[in-house]
């Protein structure tokens, strides 16, 4: 058996070593690039990949979703308990100054659909005109207007003190130490070198604000997979809010049994 890989800590966590490398756990580190993109390809914006015989998205005010990202697993490294093949997509209503979210949590609204091809078509049988999303609109919000093709890496990383399990995890790490001569905490030093952000699936989620899974009481603290993440990020133009973060969670055993009715979606801003 490999042993199980370790992160390099500063010295300032050392003491904590053995309570970090506890939780490191292995993530998809997504890297984009502005660029035109084939229908196929894993991309944030873009032409989606959409068979002739599906009803293509719609929200609540029966205007066109918007892809936000697309995932080709074939070209993803496989990491458990995510797809090995098929085409995941996310989209979201282009028409709504909150971008989607929803603050009553649900995860079967009409503001977002994650759809899930297992079987990937041939073109001639791919939609080549999609409806029109106005993006002049007085009412169109979103993160990013360019189209980013994906890569993606293998990576290890520790919980940050952002998740909602950390008040566990980490309860015996004294968050209030004075670490240097300056006055710095150990949480301002874990919220540095521990952040968690970046595009990515699985690991552990990055929030500037509060994992909305530690307070809402409708059982979505079961969403403990981290489906996606797509972060600010000034070299590709993509723009939370004041520099936030985007977010889509599972429940464990609906991603095993590809069941992606049911997607906790969040974003939050500084």
């Amino acid at each position: 058996m490999r042993n199980k890989p370790q992160i390099f800590l500063p010295k300032q966590l050392i003491k904590y070593n053995d309570i970090i490398q506890k939780s490191v756990v292995p993530y998809i580190r997504i890297n984009g690039e502005m660029r035109k993109t084939g229908v196929y390809e894993s991309k944030f914006g873009g032409t989606p990949y959409f068979p002739k015989d599906m009803e293509y998205p719609i929200d609540y005010n029966n205007k066109p979703m918007k892809l936000m990202a697309q995932l080709n697993f074939a070209e993803i490294p496989h990491l458990d308990p995510y797809p090995e093949k098929g085409i995941l997509q996310f989209f979201v209503t282009a028409y709504d100054d909150l971008m989607g979210l929803d603050f009553d949590r649900k995860v079967d609204g009409d503001t977002y659909k994650v759809i899930y091809h297992e079987e990937i078509l041939p073109e001639e049988m791919l939609v080549n005109e999609f409806p029109e999303v106005d993006e002049q609109h007085e009412d169109f919000c979103f993160p990013f207007e360019s189209e980013v093709g994906l890569t993606f890496e293998i990576g290890y990383e520790a919980l940050g003190i952002a998740d909602f399990r950390a008040n566990e995890q980490l309860k015996d790490v004294d968050l209030d130490e004075i670490v240097d001569e300056d006055g710095t905490e150990m949480w301002d030093i874990f919220a540095e070198e521990i952040s968690n952000e970046g595009h990515k699936i699985g690991g552990y989620a990055f929030f500037t604000q509060t994992d909305p899974r530690e307070y809402s009481s409708n059982g979505v603290k079961d969403y403990n997979i981290l489906l996606l993440q797509i972060d600010t990020d000034d070299d590709n133009d993509i723009m939370w809010g004041d520099s936030g973060v985007g977010n889509f969670f599972i429940c464990e055993e609906d991603l095993k049994n590809l069941d992606f009715s049911k997607v906790l979606y969040n974003w939050d801003c500084h």
